[in-house]
């Protein structure tokens, strides 16, 4: 019985000692923050890229003339 204890809490140490996919976890959860702040700030985004390329427009025609 203490050698079944002994390999169950060696796999259980094995487990958390383990830090492979952990990078990959990091990864999704940080993906997964960015599209929320993109869904919540949608509207704010959409003005900010709208005003730049409006921007762009205009002084590149002025640049043309």
């Amino acid at each position: 019985m203490t050698n079944l204890i002994k390999g169950s809490w060696g796999a259980v140490q094995n487990f958390w000692s383990n830090e492979e996919g952990i990078g990959t976890l990091e990864m999704i959860l940080i993906v997964a923050v960015i599209v929320t702040l993109a869904l919540l700030f949608k509207t704010s985004i959409t003005k900010i890229v709208e005003n730049t390329i409006k921007y762009m427009e205009t002084k590149s025609a002025e640049f043309t003339k």
